[in-house]
């Protein structure tokens, strides 16, 4: 099992970053097709890709209180 998270879309790619930060990069019809970029993807070991929802939203959320954090130092 592999996971991924979604950086950008560049044309039949779609480019991805590790947990540690590396990249990697995937051909788009491997992807569901509701990913967006921020997705949290799992390569299953068949070689499936879903999307972690709980993941994802985790993510998002973390990045909003950071996003809030600095927006509040700033003032």
């Amino acid at each position: 099992m592999k996971e991924l998270i979604i950086d950008r879309f560049e044309e039949g790619y779609v480019v991805c970053q590790t947990p540690e930060g590396k990249l990697d990069a995937l051909r788009r019809e491997q992807v569901p097709a509701n990913a967006v970029e921020g997705s949290w993807l799992v390569i299953q070991d068949d070689g499936t890709v879903i999307i972690d929802e709980e993941k994802t939203l985790r993510r998002r959320a973390a990045n909003m209180y950071r996003l809030k954090n600095m927006l509040r130092r700033r003032d």
